[in-house]
Order: structure tokens, then C-alpha cells, then sequence
């Protein structure tokens, strides 16, 4: 949001606006920056056919990085392999004509925590801060249980996450018993749930209990 692109070199906020009124790859148009941080910006763009859509694009300098893109393409096949409503689908993966990896994602219509809690007062009802916790902790507990299965069970090796690869409920459990079983450290991955849940519930608590994030 704003508040991120004032903690940026301006270079790079002046880059990522720059964007707005062009086509990727002859397809896909950028309409407007949705938000922006340290590693990528996120926009709303329109495909050649009309259909609204999230593109997620590294900065130019790190896309630079082999490591970094690689990892950044990976995120998007993860994504996909959790099959939950609460996450977002990527469409596709591209590279921009100055070198920039990006992913398209479905585009999710809505106000941002920060804007709901303005138009209602400067603070968010309880019941939405609960709301949001509880829908929070559902994408986090299933893929908490995928990543006991995939890791516990050693199934990462036998489940891609190419796209392609299908890694369902279903099959990984069906896959489990014909591999050996590997010990795997519970806490670890409890203590990760927590960090994940405490970083994203912080700010949306911030809007209830201070008026601001």
C-alpha cells in the first residue's frame, strides 16, 4: 500500500508504476498497482479476452537472480497444490520482456482491512476481526496437515509441484504406504503456524484494538 511504497527507493516505485497502461506478453493489459513491497508489486490486469486478473512481478534486480526467480515460479506450483477456497489460484507464470518473473492469479474483488476499517469508523467490529482469524486459521491448518503428510510421510519426493503434478488429499494418502516413514520434529511446524498466524492477525488486531495499522 502507500505506507510500503514510502519505505521504497523511489527508482523503484517510479518503475512499478510505470507499468500501468502496458501489455505483457501481448496479452495481458496492467490496469492499476495494487499494492507493493520489498520483493514484488502486485497488479490488476486484464487479459486479451476480457477476464480480470492479479499479477504478482518480481523487481527487475531480483529477478536478475536465478535463486530468486526460481523460488518465486516454485510459489505459484505450491500454491496450486492446496486445495482450499481460501487460496488464491495462479493461471500462469511468464518472464516480462526486461527479464521480470511474474505469476497471474485469480483477482480477489474487495476493500483492504485498513479501507474496511476506515469506512466503518476507524475501527474493525470484533465480529469481522474474528471472522477473519477463524478464516485465517482454516488455510493455515490445512496446510499444516499437507505439510505433515508431504514431510512426515516423505511424500515431497513422490508428489510434484510441476505444473501438472497432482498432489491431492487423496493421493497422498494413497501414496504413503508404499513409503518408508521419516521422524519429523511437530514443533517446528506448530511454531511456524503461530508465526504465520501472529504475523498476518497483527495488523488486522492493530485495526480493532488502535483504530490503525
Amino acid at each position: 500500500g502507500t505506507a510500503a511504497m514510502s519505505n521504497l527507493h523511489e527508482s523503484v516505485v517510479d518503475q512499478v508504476r510505470a507499468r500501468i497502461g502496458t501489455t505483457l506478453k501481448g496479452k495481458w493489459r496492467i490496469d492499476a498497482v495494487l499494492g507493493i513491497g520489498g520483493m514484488a508489486a502486485v497488479y490488476a490486469a486484464t487479459h486479451r479476452t476480457g477476464s480480470r486478473v492479479a499479477i504478482k512481478m518480481l523487481h527487475p534486480a531480483l529477478s536478475m537472480n536465478d535463486a530468486v526467480r526460481k523460488r518465486f515460479a516454485q510459489e505459484g506450483y505450491v500454491a496450486n497444490t492446496v486445495e482450499h477456497a481460501g487460496v488464491a489460484r495462479v493461471l500462469d507464470d511468464d518472464v516480462a520482456d526486461d527479464g521480470a518473473a511474474f505469476i497471474v492469479m485469480e483477482l480477489l474483488e474487495g476493500e483492504t482491512a485498513a479501507a474496511r476499517a476506515e469506512r466503518v469508523g476507524g475501527k474493525l467490529p470484533m465480529s469481522e476481526v474474528a471472522f477473519v482469524g477463524e478464516s485465517v486459521a482454516s488455510v493455515l491448518a490445512f496446510c499444516t496437515v499437507m505439510v505433515w503428510l508431504l514431510i512426515g510421510f516423505g511424500l515431497w519426493q513422490a508428489s510434484s509441484v510441476e505444473p501438472g503434478g497432482s498432489s491431492s488429499a487423496q493421493d497422498l494418502l494413497e501414496r504413503w504406504h508404499m513409503l518408508p516413514k521419516q521422524p519429523f520434529d511437530a514443533s517446528a511446524l506448530v511454531l511456524a503456524w503461530l508465526l504465520a498466524f501472529a504475523a498476518t492477525m497483527a495488523p488486522i488486531v492493530c485495526l480493532r484494538s488502535l483504530g490503525k495499522a
